[in-house]
């Protein structure tokens, strides 16, 4: 019996001394990588200049090695995908031992709405409908329309009208007011109370009056941390922008869906999140210099081992964006705030790819991190890697056409990679969500994965802009239509 005890006490020496070990390399790390950052125009500049000469004379290796991630990934995919098909009897059999659990927490539906007089009282009408034990608050960020205003009478009318415990708390930020979503999240969360935080943007909605109740039984019998909800868009048919829009949206469901039936890193995003409250405690709330709060608490969340998982169903409806400018200042926001996430979290990303320490400690955690570590990181390479030297590489090949000395196999293969990954995963979601037949399914997918090259002319345009201007955008409220 002693010498077990001496054997446990022995092996916690080991790990503590693993542990400091570790959080001396991660300060390290952090320490260089900082430093690192001060100077990234001018490093990024000689970079770039070093990778077209390398580029001019090894481009065909550089070429191998870029097809060869480009096929790691896309069995990756595949992989998850093969994995969802096997889950889905699973899933299948757990959605229908939720029916009959009758365990409720309480939530506190948080919103945020900055200018959002076309859409508040309609998204208002149907939360106040819910079913379950709920309180709503509602932050209005600075509005200079009548958002504030309807938001009053809204909650007036609806205390004279019914006698409900249902608890419905306004917050009106001042025009001093730190401005951004995050600081507004911030300060709706204190005024919190529930179990979890359900947080909606102005212009969403449940129609399953069930919502909240399917969701607490879901906590009660999985404990996440905080759970991603599927969103469907409200407007899909409006024009091709929404239309395609919605693709997208479903898209990141099926590949959101993909990545938990494995066990991957799930992503939050924004619109139907919902966080534990004592999890944001924990993890100091939202970070209020982040142009995208929902990626950078996904991360955060992350390298805190918490637990994100995906939810199909309720479904949370939102409006797409519907107008060209809505639509680049959208996607240039959402790929700016990925990458900024990915350079702030960068010594940890690296500290997880090389190593996983104490799992000698932790042997019940250590699979299913592994998991977790292996999906962010291949994310990581294909959303920001990958881009990064295909936009590269595509600028050079290009330069040496016009001189004579390019290939035009090369930049054909750099530009058709990505949608002819896309392809194939196109016609898997499409017949997940879509009821249409096979040939109309090859068309569309076809006409899609084409359509996604967008992403990587914004994503030049994003890489110009983190690597040689300090300055992050600013978060921009879409055009919206009243009454969807």
């Amino acid at each position: 019996m002693k010498i077990n005890q001496k054997k446990i006490e022995n092996k916690n020496i080991v790990c503590f001394e693993q542990e400091r070990s570790e959080e001396l390399r991660l300060k390290v790390m952090s320490f260089i990588l900082f430093n690192l950052t001060k100077y990234k125009s001018i490093l990024s500049l000689i970079f770039i200049l070093l990778y077209f000469i390398v580029w001019f004379y090894i481009r065909r290796v550089i070429m191998a090695l870029y097809v060869f991630f480009i096929l790691i990934f896309f069995i990756y995919l595949f992989f998850l995908i093969k994995k969802l098909k096997s889950m889905d009897d699973i899933i299948d059999s757990k959605q229908n031992d939720l029916e009959s659990n009758d365990f409720f927490y309480k939530f506190s539906i948080l919103i945020c709405a900055h200018n959002e007089e076309s859409v508040i009282e309609n998204t208002l009408k149907k939360i106040i409908e819910l079913n379950g034990n709920f309180e709503i608050i509602i932050v209005d960020d600075r509005s200079e329309d009548k958002t504030g205003k309807i938001v009053d009478d809204f909650v007036l009318a609806y205390k004279k009208e019914f006698d409900s415990d249902k608890e419905i708390k306004v917050l009106h930020r001042t025009h001093d007011s730190k401005p951004g979503k995050s600081a507004s999240l911030n300060d709706g969360i204190e005024l919190c109370s529930g179990d979890y935080v359900v947080m909606l943007d102005a212009d969403s909605y449940f129609i399953d009056r069930d919502a909240l109740v399917k969701i607490s039984n879901f906590i009660n019998k999985f404990k996440p941390d905080a759970i991603q909800l599927r969103k469907v868009s409200s407007n899909p048919n409006y024009n091709l922008i929404s239309y395609l829009s919605y693709l997208e949206l479903c898209l990141d469901s099926f590949m959101q869906k993909s990545r938990n039936a494995f066990g991957g890193a799930v992503e939050l995003r924004g619109s139907g999140m919902v966080i534990s409250r004592e999890v944001l405690k924990e993890v100091h709330g939202f970070d209020e210099e982040s142009i995208t709060d929902d990626l950078e608490m996904s991360s955060r969340l992350f390298f805190n081992r918490k637990k994100i998982v995906f939810l199909e169903e309720p479904f949370v409806y939102e409006q797409t964006v519907f107008d060209l400018l809505s639509w680049w200042t959208q996607r240039f926001r959402w790929l700016e705030g990925s990458l900024r996430r990915y350079i702030k979290y960068s010594a940890l990303i690296l500290r997880r790819a090389i190593s996983n320490r104490c799992n000698n400690c932790l042997k019940e955690i250590s699979f299913e991190s592994t998991k977790s570590n292996l999906d962010f990181f291949l994310f990581f390479i294909s959303e920001f890697l990958i881009p990064f030297f295909a936009i590269l590489s595509m600028f050079e090949e290009i330069g040496l056409l016009i001189f004579g000395k390019g290939d035009i196999l090369i930049l054909l293969v750099i530009i058709l990679s990505y949608p002819a990954l896309l392809f194939p995963i196109s016609m898997f979601f499409l017949k997940d969500y879509f009821n249409i037949g096979f040939m109309k399914r090859i068309l569309l997918s076809l006409f899609f994965s084409l359509y996604m090259l967008t992403w990587m002319f914004i994503m030049f345009f994003v890489f110009k802009r983190v690597l040689f201007d300090n300055k992050p955008s600013t978060w921009v409220s879409p055009k919206r239509l009243g009454g969807v």
